[in-house]
């Protein structure tokens, strides 16, 4: 389940990014280039997409700015 998590995740962040180089890193930002107006849309697409909250106060305490930390966390939200 979690590798058709991140491979959504993925869709969603080449949606906003366009081509991306995966294997460049883990970090968002960092990494894969995503500024700050990319976060938002991201949340706001992955809420969408996988029909949960994601709360402001989520992002920092589960590093959600981390691929691996993001799938974790849809995993363990889309299961309730």
């Amino acid at each position: 389940m979690s590798e058709e998590i991140r491979t959504k995740i993925e869709e969603i962040i080449t949606g906003i990014k366009g081509r991306v180089d995966f294997d460049k890193g883990e970090r968002l930002q960092n990494d894969l280039g995503m500024d700050s107006l990319d976060m938002i849309t991201f949340f706001f697409d992955l809420e969408k997409a996988f029909s949960i909250p994601v709360k402001e106060e989520d992002i920092g305490q589960y590093q959600l700015t981390i691929m691996t930390n993001v799938v974790n966390y849809v995993a363990s939200r889309a299961q309730r």
